[in-house]
């Protein structure tokens, strides 16, 4: 009866839940898709991406065995109903992608067994509930794309099983969090998209599971720490768009499972430190948008899986390394050097291009990935670059790679 109500709430047929079988055949609900049981109790409800709409009828906080309720990606709405503190067996609740608004309700507090909690894309208003911190057993923290607003709670600290800290594209300010760091199984972190500030502490060094670390359109300032060289496990950084100062570390280098690296638009200075040429596994590199001077590292020449790479809007002199055009992964179109000196388009020896493919992988493939700016800074800055960058793109080249090397409002092509 309690299904019944759900199906009927939401607008939806319960005879579309069957399967195998028809409607008088079933015995009891535990005959249904998508439903699971123990018995005659039932332990899952998993009805994603299903239609449903209208709010949740407040029968279903009796499915006092449920361990799991899975409604992603419907049409849901109204605010989070207090009754789902009644759960108490409750370790999935997901209930992101769907229209639900309004505070988080303290009852959630109480599913002391909830291991995963993802609230995403919804329509969430208020600060960030300090009571979750209750919730030691919690492994996923999932509440990106609200409307959140305040501190992060130093409450939170308690949850030392934390897998994923994701509260990308909310309201949120203040400092960031130094206790962070002391979460040390956590796989991936997401704050990006809000208005923190403050200074990434060294606690971050702690992380050593970490596989990704997202910063990136926030207010963040300071040296970026050296113990970020400690995160052994990371493959993807985005501290693009903050205020970071200082130089890179050279411990970036020894970063060996990195594939992506964006630090776009951020405020630092100094040299390109060659020890980057260690990272085996890069693929994507971005430092556009700062003051980096100097030359561009040989051992770039040794990063042999990148195939994407964006130096534009610095001050970089002297040539661009010729092992950089030999690298077998390399995607010498999106190779942007502008207003760096004219003199980097001036090597000695003309680069070759090894016949290319695309790569398969994308950083931190089997995880839901957080969006990421279409074009990582790297749309030309004057009308004369996507002009020429247009007509090149344009031309019937079947073996010829171009080489666009941006130069203070001028496009240079290479074809190799």
């Amino acid at each position: 009866a309690i299904l019944d109500k759900l199906f009927a709430a939401t607008g939806r047929k319960n005879a579309e839940w069957y399967e195998g079988t028809t409607a008088e055949d079933a015995v009891s609900h535990c005959d249904w898709k998508y439903v699971s049981c123990r018995g005659n109790n039932i332990t899952a409800l998993e009805l994603n991406q299903q239609g449903l709409s209208g709010t949740l009828p407040a029968d279903l906080g009796n499915l006092k065995y449920l361990k799991e309720l899975r409604l992603q990606s419907n049409a849901l709405n109204g605010t989070l109903p207090v009754w789902l503190g009644n759960l108490t067996n409750l370790e999935v609740l997901d209930l992101g992608d769907n229209q639900f608004d309004g505070k988080i309700p303290e009852e959630l507090a109480t599913l002391s067994n909830l291991e995963q909690l993802v609230l995403e894309k919804n329509l969430l208003t208020g600060t960030l509930l300090k009571e979750l911190g209750q919730l030691t057993n919690l492994e996923i923290l999932n509440l990106n794309r609200n409307s959140l607003s305040g501190e992060i709670p130093q409450e939170l600290e308690t949850l030392v099983n934390l897998q994923e800290f994701m509260f990308y594209g909310n309201s949120l300010k203040g400092e960031f969090p130094e206790w962070l760091g002391n979460l040390t199984k956590l796989k991936k972190v997401s704050l990006s998209k809000n208005a923190l500030t403050g200074t990434l502490p060294q606690l971050l060094g702690n992380l050593k599971e970490l596989e990704a670390l997202w910063l990136n359109d926030n207010a963040l300032t300071g040296t970026l720490p050296e113990d970020l060289g400690n995160l052994r496990s990371v493959e993807e950084i985005r501290l693009y768009d903050n205020k970071f100062t200082g130089t890179i570390p050279p411990q970036i280098g020894n970063l060996r499972k990195l594939r992506s690296l964006n630090l776009n638009n951020n405020l630092l200075n100094g040299t390109i430190p060659k020890e980057m040429g260690d990272l085996d596994d890069l693929e994507k590199l971005f430092l556009s948008g700062n003051s980096l001077t100097g030359v561009i590292p040989v051992t770039f020449g040794e990063l042999s899986e990148l195939f994407r790479l964006n130096l534009s809007k610095n001050s970089l002199t002297g040539t661009i390394p010729y092992q950089v055009g030999e690298l077998p992964e390399f995607q010498v179109d999106t190779f942007l050097f502008d207003q760096n000196a004219e003199s980097l388009i001036m090597g000695t020896r003309q680069p070759t291009m090894s016949p290319t493919r695309s790569p398969t992988t994308s950083p931190i493939a089997h995880s839901p990935k957080e969006p990421e700016k279409v074009d990582s800074g790297e749309k030309s800055s004057s009308k004369l670059d996507t002009d020429v960058m247009a007509s090149s793109k344009s031309s019937s080249l079947t073996n010829q790679k171009a080489a666009f090397i941006m130069c203070t409002g001028a496009a240079f092509a290479l074809f190799l």
